[in-house]
């Protein structure tokens, strides 16, 4: 059997793939899974020249884009030919026996780059989340006239850093009613009144460290199309208000989860302001859950 788990560091992916097809070939069974989108460009993230995700454009706009995207291991790539890339991991999905994603929303963007592969022949199979334990009570929402708002992670720019950081500099700056609590770290952040920055955690403290800290609602700031994310399904599993950009599986999940919000423009001083409503919604209402699915 020979598993094809993540090429993303690998300094020549697509030798990787022709081996992978020759055992196949040979009898062995040949299975993928989908963390990510190497499948479709060698920019992994999805996220083009303009700093957002770029939707699968025509393969013209991928030769304007590739040479000067800022993706990791890029430089390693020994071409950057996009029709090639297509055409390689095209032959390499249609030989392989299983392929597995962990979101429906995966295999839209794998099918809008290879059509030839049937979306059928896709196994969704999300995570497990057995690490979590069994379903508890809903976390209790502090309702106070300070909206605080949690950040859960490690936060690179792939997953919101500029955004994160640029509504800690509205919230100083016009003195709004906010701050934000990092339940991990910020790449270029730095603690401020609006900042809060704690370091490392582990998921099943997460409720405790949200109660401890004072927190209203959290915030998942990621601006790729994730594949999954952990930490949309840890802070549902706890049941905290979560708002999400409108992007990928998390999207995708907090859509119908009844303490959910989805922010309507991958914008930092939108995403604040949806927020804040977000906030005061959950302040004044006696039923959380029905005010939450009203909004954006």
């Amino acid at each position: 059997k020979v598993v094809i788990n993540d090429l993303a560091s690998y300094d020549d992916p697509l030798s990787v793939l022709a081996w992978a097809v020759e055992r196949r070939q040979e009898g062995a069974h040949l299975q993928f899974f989908v963390h990510d989108f190497h499948a479709v460009c060698p920019a992994w993230t999805l996220v083009g020249l303009g700093g957002m995700h770029c939707g699968v454009p025509d393969m013209h706009e991928c030769a304007r884009c590739l040479p000067a995207n800022k993706a990791p291991f890029l430089a390693l790539m020994p071409s950057l030919d996009m029709p090639a890339w297509r055409a390689a991991w095209r032959d390499f999905l249609l030989q392989c026996d299983e392929v597995v994603a962990f979101s429906p929303s995966t295999v839209d963007i794998l099918h809008a780059a290879h059509p030839e592969v049937d979306p059928a022949r896709v196994r969704v199979q999300p995570h497990s989340l057995d690490y979590l334990g069994p379903p508890v009570p809903p976390y209790e929402t502090v309702r106070g006239d300070i909206a605080v708002i949690a950040v859960v992670g490690f936060i690179s720019e792939y997953k919101g850093a500029a955004i994160v950081r640029e509504m800690a500099s509205l919230i100083a700056d016009e003195g709004l009613p906010a701050r934000i609590v990092v339940f991990g770290s910020l790449e270029g952040g730095s603690p401020s009144p609006a900042l809060s920055i704690t370091g490392p955690y582990s998921a099943p403290e997460l409720p405790h460290l949200l109660r401890q800290a004072g927190v209203s609602l959290a915030l998942l700031p990621s601006i790729v199309h994730e594949t999954f994310s952990y930490v949309t399904a840890e802070l549902m599993h706890f049941g905290v208000p979560l708002a999400v950009f409108d992007i990928g599986a998390p999207a995708e999940r907090v859509r119908d989860y009844p303490y959910g919000r989805i922010i309507s423009l991958i914008d930092a001083r939108v995403a604040l302001a949806e927020l804040l409503a977000f906030h005061a919604a959950l302040r004044d209402s006696d039923v959380r859950g029905a005010a939450l699915m009203d909004g954006p």
